[in-house]
């Protein structure tokens, strides 16, 4: 915002026409006031929004309180692999291998193995202090003629609306916050999600010949000791399903795409509070060689090297955000494509303690985007509502046809977390 000019009125006098004519005589030229230095604009004043709000691109056309719930109990699993499972180190090894569900062995001690799994030992090396055993996750279902709808509801320690954050130090922009564990002094910021593993009954199996799968094994069929975070893990690996590697070499392309033609994936659907509810969506991926995004666009670009985006001014009224502004509004802060978002300006004023998201949020296209989502949060707890077409029409996910019977799975990244630090389920039927 410009200065006001300042306007002098004309006054006809003798002492004024003096005046100037000496300055005039003793400079060799009329000098010209200097402008004031300009002032920073002043931040707007952020009002105070504990809630996230649903974005309701679409409406559930029933009532839920008339659809029936059951709860998932998500237990945190530590680094326990599908290698593990399989191991001598475990007990029910051959059990696991012949088929038997986990559960069969350990329904109704998702707290008791949380409790274990978190603490420090063989399968967790670098516990987080405070994290909890278990949580219990609301599952609702019901389809209309077109759609699938699922509800999901837990309660958050923390609602985890924004993602990892850029912070201005006053002379370069460094990485800020991101997942727990975080170094001492640290500040953890990273967004809460929950994400949907599903296929076809008893359709998934870790070999073409084996009567293990997705189905008895879950989600740690797809969890594996090279992966990201893992006791081997390797940056460059994520989940993926054994029938993709062959003597532990990935199969080919070729290969590869014929089990995608076959229906051997794992749908997934990954709803993340930052990163796709501030526009209206969840991602829509799979996994098979690795956990890969559906074709098309997915909802978020990420920033490596430094900011990419900042907030458009002219339309917000500000340019950066201040960490207690975010604690104070949890919708406010998202930079989001054609509404929030403008190109990241270097030469722009900035202050010290100046923060802006890593992520910009934007529309998700093709099969990326079939899952539409209505994320809430209020008075502790997330209420999330899914939608997706029953036959998108694309390959890269699973066909819902009425009277066929799916196998589910859930996890929830509660708490500042990301990667293998999440709470996961049994699978469902």
């Amino acid at each position: 915002m410009s200065d006001s000019r300042r306007f002098v009125p004309y006054v006809i006098g003798a002492l004024v026409i003096f005046g100037l004519v000496a300055a005039g005589m003793f400079t060799g030229r009329r000098r010209l006031a200097e402008p004031p230095p300009e002032e920073p604009s002043p931040r707007p004043e952020v009002e105070t929004v504990l809630e996230v709000r649903p974005k309701n691109l679409f409406e559930f056309p029933g009532d839920w309180d008339q659809v029936p719930k059951f709860t998932a109990t998500l237990f945190y699993p530590g680094q326990t692999s599908w290698e593990w499972l399989v191991g001598e180190e475990h007990a029910g090894s051959s059990q696991t291998e012949a088929g038997e569900a986990c559960q069969s062995c350990h329904a109704r001690t998702e707290d008791e193995l949380g409790r274990a799994l978190a603490a420090r030992g063989d399968l967790e090396p670098e516990p987080i202090v405070g994290k909890r055993a278990a949580v219990n996750l609301d599952v609702q279902a019901a389809y209309d003629d077109e759609y699938l709808y699922m509800r999901l509801e837990w309660d958050a320690q923390d609602p985890g609306a924004y993602h990892a954050l850029w912070r201005f130090d006053g002379g370069d922009w460094q990485s800020f916050g991101g997942p727990k564990p975080i170094s001492e002094g640290g500040v953890p910021s990273y967004e809460e999600s929950v994400s949907v593993l599903l296929d076809e009954f008893d359709n998934v199996r870790v070999a073409p010949d084996s009567r293990a799968g997705f189905a008895t094994g879950g989600c740690f069929i797809a969890c594996h000791d090279d992966m990201r975070g893992m006791a081997q893990g390797s940056d460059g690996v994520g989940k993926y399903l054994p029938v993709s590697r062959a003597d532990d070499k990935l199969k080919s392309d070729e290969e590869i795409r014929e089990l995608l033609h076959d229906g051997e994936f794992l749908d997934l659907w990954h709803w993340r509070a930052a990163l796709s509810n501030p526009v209206g969506y969840g991602n829509d991926g799979y996994v098979l060689d690795d956990r890969n995004d559906d074709t098309g666009r997915v909802s978020f670009s990420l920033s490596e090297d430094g900011p990419a985006w900042m907030f458009d001014e002219q339309k917000v009224g500000f340019k950066t955000a201040r960490l207690d502004e975010m604690q104070r509004n949890l919708e406010l802060f998202h930079l989001i494509q054609g509404q929030t978002a403008a190109t990241f300006n270097p030469e722009a004023d900035f202050q010290e303690g100046d923060v802006l998201p890593v992520a910009l949020v934007r529309e998700p296209e093709g099969s990326a985007g079939d899952l539409m989502a209505n994320g809430s949060y209020r008075d502790g707890r997330w209420t999330v509502v899914l939608r997706r077409k029953l036959d998108t029409g694309n390959p890269d996910d699973t066909k819902f046809m009425v009277g066929e019977r799916y196998n589910l799975a859930f996890a929830v990244h509660d708490d500042f977390v990301g990667g293998r630090r999440h709470h996961v389920s049994w699978v469902y039927i």
